[in-house]
């Protein structure tokens, strides 16, 4: 970790952090990895895509997705946001496989890369200075980092993620571009820590291999 507001060990927030999200049984895993990798094409998802690609009935396809939260779509039904992937523009924008895509929050580029098997190329901006950062994440760690000495802002999940996740959550998981950004910009945030780019990839490993390892070794 670095430095700033005191922060959890790796370990314990990992553990936090899994604690906080849905478990899944092998179908469920191969049904987000599936809905990650077809949402990286770059429209919107509709079921019965996911029900062909996964060899899952339709109705537990719908049953699986209508319990989990942070399912989001669009007017027509698709779906077009998934656990921190989404189509809609935010301030994290991830390149990948010559599609622009977006997510949630920070923390989100770093784990996504192992489940969509790519490089994703990254670019945000920091909210106490404004500067962009920009980053090259892959299956197995971060490549680039622009600049350097990027951190990032975190909060230890103390409940359940619900469908208030990206409000709860999210929007305060950012890119800072130094600690001493990150500490000016943590003051609005007495709950908040600043995390090391290499051990929030640790964290997304860790959160990645627990939540969906199964479908990812397939």
């Amino acid at each position: 970790m670095t430095h700033g507001a005191p922060a959890p060990a790796v370990d314990d927030l990992a553990a936090a952090l899994i604690e906080a999200s849905p478990r899944l049984d092998p179908d469920g895993q191969r049904l987000a990895v599936t809905l990650y990798r077809t949402l990286a094409e770059g429209d919107p998802v509709a079921e019965h895509v996911l029900a062909e690609r996964t060899g899952i009935a339709a109705a537990e396809v719908a049953r699986m997705l209508d319990a989990w939260p942070g399912v989001f779509r669009d007017g027509a039904g698709g779906i077009v946001g998934f656990w921190g992937l989404c189509l809609p523009e935010t301030v994290h924008r991830v390149r990948a496989g010559g599609r622009d895509l977006h997510t949630w929050c920070a923390w989100d580029t770093l784990f996504l890369a192992p489940v969509l098997d790519r490089a994703l190329e990254v670019s945000s901006r920091c909210p106490e200075t404004g500067r962009e950062i920009s980053l090259t994440v892959a299956p197995a760690g971060i490549r680039t980092v622009d600049p350097a000495p990027t951190v990032l802002s975190f909060l230890r999940p103390e409940r359940e993620w619900a469908e208030d996740i990206i409000t709860t959550f999210c929007h305060h998981v950012l890119f800072l571009e130094s600690p001493d950004a990150g500490a000016r910009w943590l003051a609005g945030l007495p709950a908040g820590f600043l995390v090391g780019l290499d051990d929030g990839f640790e964290l997304g490993r860790r959160f990645v291999a627990a939540r969906f390892g199964a479908a990812l070794a397939g």
